[in-house]
């Protein structure tokens, strides 16, 4: 890990950025989306997660970034690593939208490149966005990983996929 991001929180400086409002926006309904408590100012706790939003049943750390791939991966590994917490990463870009990559405690390294995905019943996922791989169920409770895809067809997967979970954020458009 780079050493001046791992001197990052002695030194005061946040590990995560701030994040702008309309990325906030949308992080902010994700949690919300996940379910159970939110807690939006849990540097109290824990400097590190200054710029984080905190689902303490879920044990899971979220935060936002528009900045593209790789940037903010080895912050928000740093942070997942000093706080034993699930921590998924969600970025927004203007033309591409809404994804996210995830850390888990349980799993080795990162997945990245996920798009939410909702089933008949309303449940969140994060899935995959080309390929195949983990699937994750987000729940109030913790993320559920899944070997087995969610739908049965391409048809079902692409009519369900959401780009934006605030449609504020591009204008009402998703």
């Amino acid at each position: 890990m780079n050493s001046a991001v791992q001197s990052r929180p002695a030194t005061g400086e946040h590990l995560m950025p701030p994040m702008f409002h309309w990325v906030a926006a949308e992080v902010n309904t994700f949690a919300q989306t996940v379910g159970g408590p939110v807690d939006c100012g849990p540097r109290d706790r824990h400097s590190y997660l200054a710029n984080c939003m905190v689902l303490p049943f879920a044990h899971l750390a979220v935060s936002g970034t528009s900045c593209p791939p790789p940037f903010c991966l080895e912050e928000a590994e740093q942070i997942a690593s000093a706080t034993e917490l699930d921590f998924v990463l969600l970025r927004l870009g203007l033309l591409q939208g809404v994804s996210f990559d995830a850390y888990l405690q349980r799993n080795t390294g990162w997945l990245v490149d996920y798009v939410t995905w909702f089933s008949g019943d309303g449940v969140l996922w994060l899935i995959p966005n080309e390929g195949s791989g983990l699937y994750l169920r987000m729940a109030a409770g913790g993320i559920e990983c899944e070997t087995r895809a969610p739908f049965l067809h391409a048809a079902k997967r692409d009519c369900a996929i959401l780009r934006t979970l605030n449609p504020v954020s591009f204008g009402g458009r998703n």
